[in-house]
């Protein structure tokens, strides 16, 4: 059996899918099948903007076209991580069932998020292996070139494909060299001019995701400074900031670095921000998050400490971070203990939170494509947001300092083609200019800027056709209106309104129901109610479902049904019960970012955690079904 071709799929017509993932899969399978790709087979390349669907596409990419194993590769964990808890055949949330490409369980292709510690007999099982590039290195004894033959994958689709000019890449496709190789990337260009070799067969412009809904729409605003003090090798002066850069245009690097590392000028990134998100979070029910980009780890403590001024609590992951904390850290930030993540090299392309809605920028880019892997990590859309006109805009926030206009610019006209982009990036780039883009960057000479009087925001659309601020603000006013007149009728009826009223109105307005701050009363208590509510939901559920399915929980017949990602548990647990109930454990640390070991979790997070069991265990009954259908 050829489990791709074999398999039925629904992909063509299919209403939960987007354009670019249906029209990018038939532009692919019609590319393999033409004759310019039989005289010169290049592999395709598919242009999908960030928070489009790209992770979709690439699981529905084999189907019709792959006639064996195939493998997908990262370029880092962080994307390894996205693609692996999307494509998941043991995710409650997979995409294929989600979408509804595929409708029955038994159908789920075999995934294996491969580990350097797997044995090849879990490879042998799978239809679908995934991994990153860093476990693919011949010099690793254990990587998948030392494992496995030449013959062995008829398919590699790789992910964010501007990484493919690297040697890294070059060393597996040339071992891999049968098979087919399909690229897949929201940024078709890179910062060092090397080309990425292939065919582009689809490309979906930015401005009609945003157009159809499929991405958020974003308006730029850079706050512009009356005056600055600068001070450069010991004299100072103060200039307008168009009259710094008419005077120094040749040390421009000199002036954004020193924006960058002035706390002044960063305070006024991080109030603006913050006003944003209070904005956001007054009318909306959504926990919409900040993300920020620093130049070290440094100035990223600096940062996260004038956040931590206005009371926003405030996180940093960085590559000197373990893995393990950096998890932490940005669990913490998705759940919500964390309104703001601040990355230091980390975050910059293939990180996914559809909570983001807010980029501050605090480091000097001086190419595109970092820049546009960044401002995309706040693209991706709220599909179930009652107000889509707050929570689908992003805005992004900066000094003007920083010298990053062109860029916007540049992004916004969607020059996003490579030929363009090697132009563009040509003009903008020196050598002075390329060590602003060093993570590091503590031992850089850094002038003195302040902010020497209050300036203003200037704002400005994505999209020329539509004033995505204006419309932003046109919904908040309407808002405002509407908890105006509701005050305004209460006063007539002689009622005094209070600030505490007020609150409370606009809760009522904007549909956010009040919530009693149960931490405060009592939390010792409540803790330990929710704790051993949690227990009782792990226990009681598995033991009650795995019977009603005609399973003894004592037994271990359902071992051997382990899903090649959860193989290892079997070493570990010896029953039908055990197995799953640590089953739900590890998802439920996968969601928290942490172990619940020690009283670890926040109440906050125990709720998640119960919620979560619910659909871990929706999944377990249609797993089970499925194994018995199997055996009957």
């Amino acid at each position: 059996m050829n489990y791709f071709a074999d398999t039925s799929v629904f992909i063509n017509q299919n209403p939960n899918l987007r354009e670019p993932q249906i029209k990018g899969h038939k532009k692919i399978i019609d590319y393999f099948q033409s004759e310019d790709y039989e005289e010169n087979p290049k592999p395709p390349i598919a242009v999908l903007p960030t928070g489009s669907g790209k992770t979709g596409l690439i699981g529905m990419v084999p189907y019709g076209i792959s006639n064996d194993k195939v493998l997908i590769v990262a370029p880092s964990l962080v994307i390894y991580d996205e693609i692996t808890e999307k494509l998941d055949s043991g995710n409650e949330d997979n995409f294929w069932m989600k979408r509804g490409v595929i409708l029955s369980y038994n159908d789920l292709p075999k995934v294996l998020k491969y580990q350097t510690h797997h044995q090849k007999h879990l490879l042998d099982e799978s239809q679908i292996v995934i991994t990153n590039i860093q476990k693919t290195y011949n010099e690793h004894e254990n990587s998948l070139i030392n494992t496995v033959p030449p013959d062995y994958f008829d398919m590699i689709i790789f992910d964010e494909a501007h990484h493919c000019p690297a040697d890294s890449y070059k060393e597996l496709v040339n071992y891999f060299s049968d098979a087919k190789v399909v690229k897949v990337t929201g940024t078709p260009f890179r910062s060092d001019d090397k080309k990425i070799y292939g065919k582009i067969v689809y490309d979906y412009p930015l401005g009609m995701a945003m157009a159809k809904g499929y991405v958020k729409q974003i308006g730029n605003k850079n706050y512009i400074p009356e005056e600055l003090t600068l001070t450069i090798e010991g004299e100072d002066n103060t200039y307008s900031i168009d009259e710094i850069f008419d005077l120094v245009k040749n040390k421009q690097d000199m002036i954004s670095r020193g924006v960058a590392y002035s706390k002044e000028c960063s305070r006024s990134v991080v109030k603006e921000s913050i006003r944003l998100l209070k904005e956001k979070r007054e009318i909306s029910s959504v926990p919409h998050k900040i993300i920020a980009v620093a130049c070290s780890i440094r100035h990223a403590e600096q940062i996260k400490d004038i956040y931590n001024e206005y009371d926003v609590n405030a996180t940093i992951v960085h590559s000197k971070l373990d893995d393990e904390d950096n998890l932490k850290n940005k669990k913490m930030f998705e759940n919500d203990i964390h309104q703001v993540i601040i990355n230091v090299g980390m975050l910059g392309e293939g990180y996914d939170h559809k909570y983001i809605s807010i980029v501050s920028i605090f480091r000097p880019f001086r190419t595109l494509s970092p820049y546009v892997q960044f401002v995309g990590r706040a693209l991706r859309t709220i599909s179930d947001s009652e107000k889509p006109e707050i929570d689908n805009t992003a805005h992004v926030v900066y000094h003007k300092g920083l010298i990053i206009d062109e860029l916007w610019e540049y992004y916004k006209s969607e020059k996003q083609k490579a030929e363009t982009i090697l132009e563009v990036e040509d003009m903008l780039r020196s050598e002075i200019i390329k060590n602003s883009e060093k993570v590091d960057g503590e031992n850089v000479e850094i002038p003195e800027v302040v902010n020497q009087t209050e300036g203003y925001f200037e704002t400005d659309s994505f999209l020329e056709d539509i004033d995505i601020i204006a419309n932003y603000q046109s919904a908040l006013e309407k808002y405002r209106k509407e908890i105006d007149k509701y005050i305004e009728n209460l006063e007539k009826e002689g009622l005094e309104v209070t600030d505490e009223m007020e609150k409370l109105i606009e809760r009522e307005v904007t549909g956010q129901k009040r919530k009693e701050k149960l931490s405060e009363k009592r939390p010792g208590l409540i803790w330990k109610e929710k704790d051993e509510q949690l227990n009782e939901l792990i226990y009681k559920e598995t033991q009650e479902l795995i019977q009603s399915e005609g399973f003894d929980p004592n037994d271990d017949d359902l071992l051997k049904y382990a899903l090649p990602n959860y193989r290892w548990i079997t070493n570990i647990v010896d029953s039908n019960a055990a197995y799953h109930a640590f089953r739900i454990n590890v998802k439920l640390k996968n969601k928290i970012g942490k172990s619940r070991e020690n009283g670890e979790w926040s109440l906050k997070e125990l709720d998640i955690a119960i919620d979560t069991v619910e659909k871990i265990h929706e999944n377990l009954k249609s797993r089970l079904k499925s194994i018995k259908n199997e055996e009957g």
